[in-house]
């Protein structure tokens, strides 16, 4: 659960963590992603966090900002926690220092106080976040849908869309230079479903952009594997994972999340196997992972 924080209003659209937490290992160890991607964030974070802490910002512009993109379902907000879980507990092997993570629900912020956001945004920036960065030793921020609160002012017609969205992407920059100048302790991750919405202005502060696209075949078996050795006591499985062969074909297409679903659906379409009576059959789970990419297929015809 989160932290009740003193310094988070519970009723905000913003949470808190303190890390590592053995409950998150799961987020890092059964996110399915090309290796050298998990590579490079912890890479990222030990040189932003330890080994050029302190250094000059006009020599080494850093801003500590990572962007994970890509469509809905790729594991973007699920990497970015397991990625704080993870580099938090380096960190804490190293430095016997724990973490702080902190979770801004851009969406809400920006649908609920619309009006009110740059005036938040502003607060959270430079003065909520130094408070915590004061607490702890280390800090990650994440910023979920970041778009819908640095969106590109060149696209927005001051006629349609309130100057409040303007406002907001400034108050967002202003408040993300701040952080880099005075808080060498804070690490940013974004989000992002629709990068090409972001104002051009965030996009030249990221550090390190991470793209996750649809798995291919090797992450597909990875994903299927995995979910089918969670479910292994209501599937009818002897263990052979060369069996697993024959539903990767039909899951082709579909991000990890929906494969997963997908396993729920064909768990859920049989009564006696929800009560746990029956094992699922092999060619349940096939049919569903076709019903769910069939209108992906006719679609891309």
């Amino acid at each position: 659960m989160p932290l009740i924080h003193p310094l988070i209003d519970t009723s905000s659209v913003v949470s808190c963590w303190e890390l590592p937490d053995p409950q998150w290992v799961d987020r890092w160890d059964r996110i399915i992603v090309d290796p050298r991607i998990k590579d490079s964030l912890l890479n990222f974070a030990l040189l932003g966090l330890l080994t050029l802490r302190g250094t000059s910002e006009i020599s080494i512009p850093m801003h500590r900002m990572v962007l994970l993109e890509g469509p809905p379902g790729t594991g973007k907000t699920t990497l970015a926690r397991g990625f704080a879980q993870q580099a938090a507990t380096i960190l804490f092997e190293q430095t016997e220092s724990r973490s702080i993570f902190v979770e801004i629900d851009c969406f809400s912020l920006s649908g609920d106080l619309l009006g009110s956001t740059p005036k938040t945004v502003a607060k959270l920036l430079e003065h909520t976040l130094p408070d915590l960065a004061e607490e702890a030793e280390f800090v990650f921020v994440l910023f979920d849908e970041v778009e819908t609160i640095a969106t590109d002012r060149r696209s927005l017609a001051l006629d349609v869309n309130p100057i409040d969205v303007h406002r907001g992407t400034n108050a967002f920059l202003t408040g993300m230079d701040f952080v880099a100048a005075q808080l060498d302790n804070v690490m940013t991750v974004m989000t992002s479903n629709y990068p090409e919405n972001l104002d051009a202005a965030v996009l030249s502060r990221i550090d390190l952009t991470v793209e996750l696209g649809l798995p291919g075949e090797d992450a597909v078996r990875s994903i299927l594997l995995d979910t089918i050795r969670e479910m292994a006591s209501i599937i009818k499985w002897d263990g052979d994972e060369t069996a697993i062969d024959q539903l990767v074909g039909p899951a082709l297409g579909l991000d990890g999340r929906q494969i997963r679903k997908a396993m729920i659906e064909a768990a859920a379409s049989d009564r006696d196997v929800a009560m746990g009576h029956q094992l699922l059959a092999w060619d349940s789970i096939v049919s569903s992972l076709e019903r769910r990419s069939r209108p992906l297929r006719e679609a891309a015809r």
